[in-house]
């Protein structure tokens, strides 16, 4: 277990895992959460949504992913929302200035997951990691109704969702599931100067060099 908004939290979960375990065969990033009418800032000092949707999931999967690349078939599986189509770019300034509105924030979060995945998925390429998004639909939970306003489906229909998401064929091109279906990602996602603009923000603010941007093939372990 690992508080999300707090990035020493995290990494104390990596140690753990990397001194347990060999290599690990799935990583799925589900932890969410949505701000209240006013900007809140983490301990870290960054917008809570985003450090808890985007920043931490990315910081754990920087921090495992030699033991990803090193499993038989090892996989990722980021959960976004769909909403992340309601924004076009990533926008760092619209999270704590006097734009802020939480929906938005949310919004941000998920397509900073959603383009952090499309980019993972090209360099993973060639490899035996496959990397898998996906939106398990509108669920019944207290985030769903806080943010949204209505009810959703069962919590079981979004974790069978998911389920698929861990354990269905994929391929380079069809990364994005929706429920149980492949669909197109918005293209602004899988634009290769926004996913640069993204990794970059990503690595000063993690104060890491990310190693999916490395240059040169990844190479698996023996």
């Amino acid at each position: 277990m690992a508080d999300l908004g707090c990035f020493a939290d995290v990494e104390r979960l990596i140690h753990r895992v990397r001194t347990t375990y060999g290599h690990l065969d799935i990583l799925v990033n589900n932890a969410a959460t949505v701000g209240q009418h006013s900007a809140m800032q983490s301990e870290d000092g960054h917008e809570l949504t985003f450090q808890v949707n985007y920043l931490s999931p990315a910081l754990l999967t920087a921090g495992l992913f030699d033991l990803l690349l090193v499993a038989r078939r090892g996989r990722v599986v980021n959960v976004a929302c769909d909403v992340y189509r309601n924004v076009t770019t990533f926008d760092q300034d619209s999270l704590c200035d006097r734009r802020y509105h939480p929906a938005v924030a949310y919004a941000q979060s998920k397509f900073a997951l959603v383009a952090h995945t499309a980019s993972l998925v090209s360099a993973c390429s060639g490899t035996r990691l496959a990397v898998v998004c996906v939106d398990p639909g509108f669920t019944e939970t207290k985030l769903q109704r806080q943010s949204f306003g209505w009810p959703g489906a069962p919590v079981s229909a979004a974790a069978d969702n998911v389920l698929y998401a861990v354990t269905k064929p994929v391929n380079d091109r069809g990364f994005y599931v929706q429920g149980k279906k492949i669909v197109q990602p918005a293209s602004e996602v899988l634009n290769i100067p926004t996913q640069r603009q993204l990794d970059k923000v990503t690595e000063e603010v993690l104060d890491m060099s990310l190693p999916w941007t490395a240059t040169g093939p990844l190479r698996m372990g023996a």
